[in-house]
């Protein structure tokens, strides 16, 4: 039944000339299907694609239909149909049908869609920090116009296009070089977060396609990154004291274990002096002179407060002790 259906609106009349639409492998594309008769009110519109049968039911909102989307716009005289994460299946031809009636004969707008070999990009991851400046950039030489646009769901909201005079929005800037064209923003704030698409659109505004896709994620600002520096030094300085002071300790307590080691080897090997009597009696007797009996003379022999020199003191005490007593006699 599937099949029959697309052959029966394949052979329709009505068709308009084929518009061809290019887009990368894994990219975005959006393109335009305009109305067959502008003066006329379409109640009914269907999507026919490689695969599958889309159809819209509402007016001037996105429709998500998977990875495919459309907004019916019956003020400008439209049906927008956007394509994101293209895959091979895909890529070929679609027929945009118009419906004045459900049981009307149906007017058609084909769209021819091929694979962009020119200025496709892979995607990256980009860090920015808050009230700092970050610029996007995009390769790209073809004479197209140039846009920025920020992710939404299913759909790609506009920011900048080269394709008008106004460049800068106060936080968005767009500058164009023969061989790039780049998006700077200013002051980032974490709302600025999010995915960003760079890419190019046909002058006749049939169709754009995504040329790169950007993940701009937002970090704390310059100052957060000063100050984990500074907490980083002051740590290894902190460290580094502390080793100082604990080879000082170990040094100290090594000196003074050694030092007490010497002090009792030195005790152990000196020799106290030996003790002796700080009086020596000795009895010296009177040799017998003229028949006369001698009483005993004791003579108190003192020793010097140096030990070498006692019995030299001794001695010359004791004959100084027995002169004077034999003078007397």
């Amino acid at each position: 039944m599937k099949i029959f259906l697309l052959l029966f609106l394949s052979q329709t009349t009505g068709c308009e000339a084929l518009s061809e639409v290019k887009g990368c492998a894994s990219g975005w594309v959006e393109f335009t299907c305009k109305y067959p008769k502008p003066n006329v009110k379409y109640q009914s519109i269907y999507v026919v694609s490689p695969k599958e049968i889309i159809r819209s039911s509402e007016k001037d909102v996105w429709e998500n239909k998977g990875r495919v989307s459309l907004y019916h716009d019956p003020k400008n005289t439209n049906l927008r149909v956007a394509i994101k994460q293209l895959e091979r299946e895909d890529f070929g031809d679609y027929q945009c049908k118009f419906h004045q009636r459900s049981d009307s004969s149906q007017d058609t707008e084909e769209v021819k869609l091929d694979v962009e070999t020119d200025g496709c990009q892979g995607q990256f991851i980009q860090t920015a920090y808050r009230t700092a400046k970050t610029t996007i950039t995009c390769d790209h030489t073809g004479n197209k116009y140039k846009f920025f646009c920020k992710q939404n769901g299913s759909i790609c909201e506009d920011i900048l296009s080269t394709k008008s005079s106004l460049k800068s929005n106060g936080t968005f800037t767009l500058t164009e070089t023969n061989s790039s064209f780049s998006m700077s923003i200013s002051n980032v704030s974490s709302h600025d977060a999010g995915v960003y698409r760079c890419g190019v659109e046909t002058h006749e505004g049939s169709y754009r396609a995504s040329l790169r896709k950007i993940q701009l994620k937002v970090e704390g600002g310059p100052h957060v990154v000063i100050t984990v520096i500074v907490c980083v030094a002051v740590l290894l300085l902190l460290f580094v004291l502390i080793l100082i002071l604990i080879y000082a300790c170990k040094s100290y307590y090594q000196f003074a274990e050694e030092t007490l080691t010497f002090c009792k080897q030195k005790t152990t090997l000196t020799t106290a002096p030996p003790c002796v009597e700080d009086h020596v009696y000795e009895e010296i007797q009177q040799t017998p002179n003229s028949g006369n009996k001698m009483n005993s003379i004791y003579a108190t022999a003192n020793f010097p407060t140096n030990p070498s020199a006692s019995q030299h003191y001794s001695s010359i005490n004791f004959q100084t002790a027995l002169t004077e007593l034999v003078v007397r006699q």
